[in-house]
């Protein structure tokens, strides 16, 4: 991990064998994954410029989630399941958010104690909702403030 400043980069090495390959995981039965980071580039970007320049601020506030919350899911995965989503009548970057949070699952095998801490936000999340809906702003506010505290 290389950081600067307040901006921390996670350094992968990579081969070229045909294309671009990193290590796998443990997990896997492979030793080196193929990856596409040009390709992926360009998805985000064009998933950025359809939703009227939403969806990175929509990546960066989960990822700050994420990063407050102990790292449970891989920034990749993330942005991966953002870009993949249709975001019908979202206008706002709150739109995204709320509409992030509704779609937002985990896998049948993921760990108890991340689907709590996932179920946990969707709730934080519905309940900032329900305040903004009845008008209360301050509610809210506090509400995503103890969600996501300032930097």
């Amino acid at each position: 991990m290389l950081e600067l400043n307040h901006i921390k980069f996670d350094l992968v090495p990579a081969i070229y064998n045909y294309g671009y390959q990193i290590p796998s995981p443990a997990s896997s039965w492979n030793d080196w994954m193929s990856t596409d980071p040009n390709g992926f580039n360009q998805r985000l970007t064009t998933a950025n410029i359809n939703y009227n320049f939403q969806i990175k601020p929509l990546v960066r506030s989960v990822k700050y989630w994420n990063s407050i919350n102990g790292h449970y899911f891989s920034s990749f995965d993330l942005e991966n399941f953002i870009i993949r989503q249709t975001y019908w009548g979202c206008n706002l970057l709150e739109d995204f958010f709320y509409t992030f949070w509704n779609i937002f699952s985990c896998s049948f095998n993921t760990a108890q104690y991340i689907i709590d801490k996932v179920q946990s936000a969707k709730e934080h999340v519905s309940t900032i909702w329900q305040y903004e809906q009845q008008g209360c702003e301050s509610l809210a506010d506090n509400e995503l403030q103890k969600f996501l505290p300032s930097i």
